[in-house]
């Protein structure tokens, strides 16, 4: 967030902001609208607080009618010092609470560490590893997007930069993380959307291009198609939000979006992931005034004439840095750094409750109709959507002609001379969990026959951090030109040695002449890498399951085995069981870094609400380590809910004794006046 001194305001642009200013006076609209609201959200720098103070944040954020917050995700703090070390502490737990909530998380990726940008000790420079970067991107949107954080802004205010290039940006941040992005969004099978960094609103200052400059740049360098959404931080203050200025960037939003419709991106939203009043220092509003603006500037941003193209705005900031006069950055909170509400917190709710809702979200990268799903029980490693995930030797090519999951599979063309030819994925921290994995699985095409009875010229090798190289065979004999299923059984190596899998070999040996038979090359088709998780429980057995709630068999809906089980609360003054006791040895969750629930809501739960369904997961020693509302799901139909493990301590989820999934009637909002609620639930299991 950075502002500019004020400058001349020349005569014809004072006269095109006052005819845009009368489109602007008076309200969008006086009706009220459902909170949560999708047109609201707040910055969320809630780093280094204890948990009670994270929970009260993100519950702040919830009562204030809000959907979204905003989240950094610093790549600086996350792997400080090399490309092999992480610490996902901070974002995990951030992440964490907004989810458990029902809100709307955008993760703001940036700031490279000193070892990917040159070694700067200042992380606004751009990285100058891109692939680290894009490794970084990767592991990230696997982490997060199973979760439901599904919104990543690629940097925040690249033009503020000792770089301050719009082609660099381009070419080092934007296009790379979007492509690692998209691609990890269709191997997960979840849709992604990605923000075009905001640039900082600076007009006039040397080796700074300002914003307007900048997006003309973006698309001069081939942008166009690496973003699904623009981000600005519309900055005015200490002006009113219908005050005419060169450096009102709220009003001359308009101008940023008739740049993108003369590139043909006219029909993409603007998202203002920062807007806010600093209500002390030089140059700043009083409280009262800050809580004023930020309501006419919601006015602003949902006028008639914008409504179209304008998505969320997000307030900078939750919470004031600390106490100074002198220093506008360090105040803007919508709470003080002591805690209390300044009057804007008070007023927010009515707020969101005076404008429309944002359009809907715009995705890519994943897509249902095009890129189906693998079967259920299974979990997808890798479904060769992207070119770069894989190296080594092998020649390698998309196909999406030839394909069993995805939008394509890898062609990958060995040539046959000395020695090995690799093709192989390397896996960063925290690597790939197959501690709970009975077997994996792999498609495979050959696209020309292995003589006689002959296994393929290619092996596949497995390694892991601890336990070293844990599997290393040849393919079985295939048939050509069509897919084959390979089945690795996993249950003969040691779950402790297959937990931190960094690298998956499918390699040739010209060694294999036999195999070969002479040919000069040969070629695989690729897709669909998966494991099937150990079952926790599926739902076969109604009597294992107790409680208030009617547990009913039903076969006509389920992901696996015979049947899932219906289980019907009725609404009615405090808690609804629906639980299963497990006996000793009871569940040992300690190699998991998830699990996962298929859930069938029979009727959708109102807006963007969470359900009023709990799940709490008991341990002996670790006592009640997870309990937490199911998110906001989609009635009549199969939904899957991803449970990150990872913040919880391996000891204290070794013996888990009772799963239960309950309603409270406190969740008024999200029961929604219904009488009862139904679910169907079946495939409890390992992530």
């Amino acid at each position: 967030m950075l502002m500019a001194n004020k400058r001349t305001l020349s005569y014809l642009l004072l006269v095109s902001l006052l005819v845009m200013l009368g489109s602007v006076l008076g309200p969008s609209g006086a009706g009220a609208y459902a909170v949560p609201n999708s047109r609201g959200g707040m910055n969320a720098q809630w780093y280094y607080g204890t948990d009670a103070e994270l929970n009260t944040a993100a519950d702040q954020a919830k009562a204030a009618g809000v959907q979204w917050v905003r989240i950094d995700l610093k790549w600086s703090l996350v792997q400080p010092t090399n490309a092999t070390s992480w610490d996902w502490t901070w974002p995990d737990k951030m992440v964490n609470k907004a989810l458990s909530r029902g809100l709307g998380v955008i993760l703001v990726a940036s700031y490279s560490p000193s070892w990917a940008n040159g070694g700067h000790s200042d992380d606004r420079y751009y990285p100058s590893d891109v692939n680290a970067w894009k490794t970084f991107l990767d592991t990230a949107a696997r982490r997060y997007l199973p979760l439901g954080a599904t919104v990543f802004e690629l940097w925040n205010e690249p033009n503020n930069s000792p770089q301050s290039s719009p082609a660099l940006y381009t070419s080092n941040i934007l296009k790379p993380g979007s492509d690692a992005i998209r691609a990890a969004s269709s191997d997960v099978h979840v849709p992604v959307t990605i923000l075009n960094a905001a640039s900082a609103s600076l007009l006039g200052v040397s080796g700074i291009v300002d914003p307007y400059a900048w997006l003309d740049g973006i698309y001069a360098n081939g942008g166009k198609d690496y973003f699904d959404a623009e981000a600005v931080h519309p900055y005015c203050w200490p002006l009113a939000p219908t005050t005419t200025s060169t450096y009102n960037h709220l009003l001359r939003t308009v101008e940023l979006h008739n740049t993108m419709a003369a590139y043909g991106d006219g029909g993409k939203q603007i998202w203002a992931t920062e807007f806010g009043y600093p209500t002390q220092g030089p140059n700043t509003v009083t409280e009262q005034q800050q809580s004023d603006y930020i309501a006419s500037a919601f006015q602003v941003w949902t006028q008639s004439s914008w409504l179209s193209w304008t998505g969320p705005m997000i307030l900078y900031t939750y919470k004031d840095g600390g106490v100074s006069t002198t220093d506008p950055e360090l105040n803007f909170g919508l709470i003080r750094s002591d805690w209390t509400f300044k009057p804007i917190m008070n007023q927010l709710p009515t707020i969101m409750a005076s404008v429309p809702p944002a359009p809907a979200v715009p995705t890519s990268g994943y897509n249902s109709a095009s890129n189906p799903p693998p079967a259920s029980g299974t979990t997808l490693i890798s479904g060769f959507e992207s070119a770069s995930q894989w190296t080594g030797e092998a020649a390698v090519a998309a196909d999406t002609a030839h394909k069993t999951e995805g939008g394509q599979s890898l062609k990958a063309t060995y040539p046959v001379n000395t020695g090995w030819k690799n093709f192989n994925y390397a896996i960063a921290s925290p690597y790939l969990n197959l501690g709970s994995a009975t077997e994996l699985k792999l498609d495979v095409y050959p696209y020309s026959q292995t003589p006689g009875t002959y296994s393929e010229p290619v092996e596949l090798k497995l390694h892991d951090v601890t336990g070293g190289v844990i599997y290393e065979q040849q393919l079985p004999h295939l048939t050509a030109n069509q897919w084959n299923t390979v089945t690795v059984s996993l249950t003969g190596i040691a779950a402790a040695n297959r937990q931190k899998l960094d690298y998956i070999d499918l390699y040739l040996y010209s060694g294999f002449t036999g195999e070969i038979g002479g040919r000069t090359s040969v070629a695989y088709g690729f897709d669909n890498l998966r494991f099937t998780p150990t079952a926790i429980n599926g739902f076969e057995n109604t009597s294992q399951w107790a409680g208030e709630a009617t547990g009913v068999a039903d076969t006509a809906h389920k992901t696996e085995g015979n049947q899932s089980i219906k289980a019907t609360y009725a609404v009615s003054s405090g808690w609804k069981n629906f639980y299963t006791d497990i006996a000793s040895p009871y569940l040992n969750l300690s190699a998991a870094a998830s699990i996962k629930l298929d859930v069938y809501p029979l009727s959708q739960t109102p807006g963007t609400y969470s359900e009023p369904i709990q799940l709490k997961l008991h341990d002996v020693t670790g006592g009640v380590i997870y309990e937490q509302q199911l998110p906001h799901l989609t009635a009549n139909q199969w939904n899957t809910v991803t449970i990150n493990l990872s913040g919880i301590a391996a000891a204290n989820r070794q013996k888990i004794d009772n799963i239960n999934l309950y309603l409270w009637s406190g969740f008024t909002n999200e029961i929604g006046g219904r009488a009862s609620v139904g679910y169907y639930f079946d495939n409890l299991r390992n992530g």
